[in-house]
Formats: C-alpha cells, sequence, structure tokens
C-alpha cells in the first residue's frame, strides 16, 4: 500500500547528496516553499533536476524498516522568462524633467514559463 511519494530535487547531480533536497510527499504535487534559483553565480541558466520514489506501508507503526519502490527516471526543467518586461515607465523621454523619478512595470510585464507546481500524476 502506497503510503507517500519521495521527492529528490537538484540543479546538482541526482542522488550525490551534496545539493539536493529530498521531501516527503502526501499528495500528487509538490512547491518548495522558497523560490528555486534561476541563474547560477556565474549567471548560466540552471538547469533543475527532479525524480520521484514510492514510500509503503511497511506494516508496523513506524518508519523502519523502509519499504520503496525504485526511483522514476530523472526529469529536467529550467525557470526563464518567456520575454523581456514590457511596460516600462517612464518611456524614452529625454526632454522631459522629472523632479520625483519613479521606475515602474505595468501589468503583465512577466511572464515565465516554468509551473509553479510539480504534478507527478495518480497515486492509484
Amino acid at each position: 500500500m502506497l503510503s507517500a511519494i519521495r521527492l529528490e530535487y537538484t540543479s546538482g547531480t541526482l542522488g550525490s547528496g551534496v545539493s539536493g533536497t529530498t521531501v516527503k510527499v502526501n499528495g500528487t504535487q509538490y512547491a518548495p516553499a522558497v523560490p528555486l534559483a534561476r541563474v547560477d553565480n556565474a549567471g548560466g541558466v540552471l538547469t533543475w533536476k527532479w525524480r520521484v520514489r514510492a514510500e509503503m506501508y511497511n506494516g508496523t507503526s513506524t518508519t523502519s524498516p523502509e519499504v520503496t519502490g525504485a526511483w522514476s527516471p530523472e526529469r529536467e526543467f529550467q525557470i526563464t522568462w518567456a520575454e523581456a518586461p514590457s511596460n516600462l515607465v517612464p518611456v524614452n523621454e529625454t526632454t522631459t524633467i522629472h523632479s520625483e523619478l519613479l521606475f515602474s512595470l505595468g501589468p503583465g510585464a512577466w511572464r515565465r514559463e516554468v509551473p509553479s507546481r510539480v504534478r507527478f500524476g495518480s497515486l492509484g
């Protein structure tokens, strides 16, 4: 009997235990509490990797022994912006004198191309 899903994700190497995060998920989706980084220290776009495996009920009221399924195939995603921001204020106003300058983004200025949650499918 399936009791949970174990999710592992990282921008490094899965299974290395160095930079990855492993969480127990009671359901079919998960959203990290803190937004994931888009770029590395050099400004390059990060590629995130993730995989899941089933955790089964072990027939006892304790967590030992752990009964798990095999890891799923590794999946990848990147968090990128679809286009540069638009609806910027002020526009190219080289002749206007501003006494109090305010920079702003209008509604819909940014679009992102990443789901806010990772969905795993059904827990049938």
